[in-house]
């Protein structure tokens, strides 16, 4: 039996609204965690925390979730995560910029609720953009607006 999609869209609908008491009726106690960093995280209580810790750093965050597809106890889905970098995060120093970073999520259900799942996501990659020094503050501003201007000029 396939289970239902929407058991991933109510995961993600809990994280944008914040409502982690919810979770309690969606994750298994036992909840496994691995995240494309390697890090796992293990036990529901444990990944609430530390996605409040996360949500700290980036209180505005909201991922769109695109697409669910489901075959017997597995899903799939690829979302987009947007936020606002607002506090430290991991010994980086909140510069006010907005990110969004694409990735794939991978969930295993038992007992009509998430037992684990696996994110793909370019972490390198976000990390670097979080180093960065904010556009607004960042002297070369102007130049980098220029170069996507004519960027976008050549591509038109």
């Amino acid at each position: 039996m396939t289970v239902s999609c929407d058991i991933v869209r109510r995961h993600y609908d809990i994280l944008n609204r914040a409502a982690w008491d919810e979770w309690s009726l969606l994750l298994e106690e036992d909840f496994l965690v691995h995240h494309a960093s390697g890090a796992e995280v293990r036990g529901r209580a444990d990944y609430i925390e530390g996605v409040k810790l996360y949500r700290a750093s980036f209180p505005d965050l909201v991922v769109d979730v695109h697409r669910v597809i489901a075959q017997d106890c597995l899903l799939a889905a690829d979302f987009v995560s947007r936020a606002t970098f607002s506090a430290d995060f991991l010994g980086i120093s909140a510069n006010g910029i907005r990110w969004q970073l694409a990735g794939m999520g991978f969930y295993r259900v038992e007992h009509n609720r998430l037992a684990e799942a696996w994110f793909v996501e370019d972490v390198t990659g976000w990390l670097n953009t979080l180093s960065q020094p904010s556009v607004a503050a960042s002297s070369s501003a102007p130049r980098l607006m220029e170069n996507t201007r004519e960027n976008t000029r050549v591509r038109s």
